[in-house]
């Protein structure tokens, strides 16, 4: 199974939401990971994209990535969302594709020797979304593996 399919896979199980909320993990790689929910199950009354949903899928991408990180490097741990901030800068009337980069290959080593060394550890994340060739939204969150 392809490491993309493996992180929905484990995101339909242990968070039930993402499910009702129609995500999909497109595109998981080197350069990072691109997570999909359509507009329907996620709309708002002035049919566009609800800001919970919007919130959801960012929060849930960051959580992807961290997931994926575990995945390849073979570690077993929890991950929980610490802290996180979210600008909302445009409506969004299609289909919710939200994307977030790969760290660098220092934060990394960071984030992966700290987990060895102390059972627990943080990364910053960014996550944007984007809406007919501009940010639609903005979001930041500070994800915490541990034991």
């Amino acid at each position: 199974m392809q490491i993309h399919k493996k992180i929905e896979k484990i995101i339909h199980t242990e968070i039930p939401l993402s499910t009702h909320m129609g995500i999909s993990i497109e595109r998981f790689n080197e350069d990072g990971i691109v997570v999909k929910a359509p507009l329907e199950p996620n709309i708002n009354h002035k049919n566009t994209a609800f800001g919970g949903s919007l919130y959801n899928v960012s929060v849930l991408t960051g959580w992807a990535m961290v997931y994926g990180i575990l995945l390849k490097n073979s570690i077993n741990a929890h991950v929980v969302i610490q802290h996180s901030e979210i600008d909302y800068i445009a409506a969004i009337k299609s289909d919710i594709i939200a994307e977030c980069k790969t760290p660098t290959k220092e934060v990394m080593e960071k984030f992966i020797t700290t987990f060895y060394k102390r059972g627990k550890s943080r990364i910053n994340l960014n996550v944007q979304i984007d809406t007919e060739q501009k940010i639609a939204v903005r979001f930041s969150g500070k994800y915490v593996i541990h034991r």
